[in-house]
């Protein structure tokens, strides 16, 4: 931990034309790396929730010990039922590490959490390293009719890192939880899905034509359009003459043929990226992704949209810089509003940042 940390609480704004005024939650916990959706699932208003990691040991955080800050964090989450933010509710309260909470919903009402949960008691092991093989992933699914969310289950118990997850609803109601998982050359894509049933075995997500040699650094997942699903993903590979090829990347696919070999397609190359993830715009559905790029020149939030299917671009666009300035912005959330407006919304510093353990 670092002295600079204070202890932070949830805050929120709502827009009507522009945004209001920052509303702070109070809590009593230390809360970090929320993830905001809205669920579509009462009549009224615009219902929400919001998950996030929470520290729950008392005292100042950057009293702790790493291990005490580590295992201090767990999920827990909020529902906001059009008008009133409820009570907080956990998620995990295990005196474990658990980070990287994401949340998807589709526009019925299905939705997806999922996150990071390491299973060691002390994560810094006495090298000060962290122990990445304990890495898990979990994941709950939301119930309609309670506003809440159905018990948590475990994905993977492999004693192999798996971490950055990444979920989607597809208008069918299907869940689907992607996420990077270390092999003994680099890494690969992770997928499990739910249609109602279950959760299915974890699996390699097939891909064809990925370069050999390099390392996913990121994945995201969203849709183009009716019965698409496309999962983004940030390759680079390094060569002998010590040049770098950085690309991000997209794998488009039909849902019947989700885990069947899929050839890739470029969205953008020659740059350092970062935080990818992706937005349906509200304008006409389009499909966007949204990242953080440097190219040591530039550090700032970047997008590119494609779709819908049939009637949009089939064609990924040329990428837009969405930010501009000297500070560094970073951990980007973006919306596209209804007349095609980009929301950005994002942190800012002027000092380097440094990346949590994963």
């Amino acid at each position: 931990p670092s002295p600079d940390i204070i202890r932070n609480n949830l805050a929120f704004s709502q827009r009507n034309g522009s945004w209001g005024s920052l509303i702070e939650i109070p809590d009593a916990a230390h809360v970090s790396s929320p993830v905001l959706a809205l669920t579509h699932d009462e009549s009224k208003e615009t219902p929400a929730v919001v998950v996030y990691q929470s520290l729950v040991v008392a005292g100042d955080p950057a009293d702790k010990t790493r291990n005490q800050f580590f295992t201090g964090q767990d999920i827990r989450w909020r529902y906001f039922d059009g008008s009133t933010w409820q009570a907080e509710q956990s998620l995990t309260s295990d005196a474990l590490y658990d980070a990287e909470p994401v949340i998807a919903f589709n526009s019925t009402g299905s939705g997806v959490t999922a996150w990071m949960h390491n299973t060691e008691d002390t994560p810094i092991n006495g090298g000060g390293e962290f122990d990445r093989s304990a890495n898990e992933i979990q994941v709950a699914a939301w119930d309609q009719t309670s506003h809440a969310w159905t018990a948590v289950e475990t994905l993977t118990s492999d004693m192999v890192s798996d971490s950055k997850p990444a979920v989607f609803a597809d208008d069918a109601g299907t869940l689907y939880v992607v996420w990077l998982r270390d092999t003994p050359t680099g890494n690969e894509i992770m997928y499990s899905t739910n249609s109602g049933s279950g959760w299915s075995v974890p699996s390699a997500l097939d891909i064809a034509g990925l370069p050999e040699g390099g390392k996913v650094g990121n994945v995201a997942i969203g849709s183009e359009g009716p019965g698409r699903v496309d999962v983004l993903l940030t390759h680079s590979r390094r060569f002998q003459d010590n040049s770098v090829e950085s690309r991000l990347y997209n794998r488009p696919s039909t849902i019947a043929e989700f885990a069947s070999p899929t050839a890739l397609e470029i969205v953008a190359e020659d740059a350092n990226f970062s935080h990818l993830k992706t937005v349906s715009a509200a304008d006409d559905g389009a499909l966007v992704a949204y990242w953080q790029q440097g190219d040591g020149v530039t550090n700032e939030i970047f997008a590119s949209r494609i779709g819908p299917t049939g009637t949009g671009s089939s064609a990924w666009s040329a990428p837009i810089r969405l930010t501009s300035g000297e500070v560094l912005e970073f951990d980007p959330s973006v919306a596209v509003d209804t007349d095609g407006t980009y929301q950005v919304v994002y942190e800012m510093t002027l000092a380097p940042v440094l990346a949590a353990p994963s």
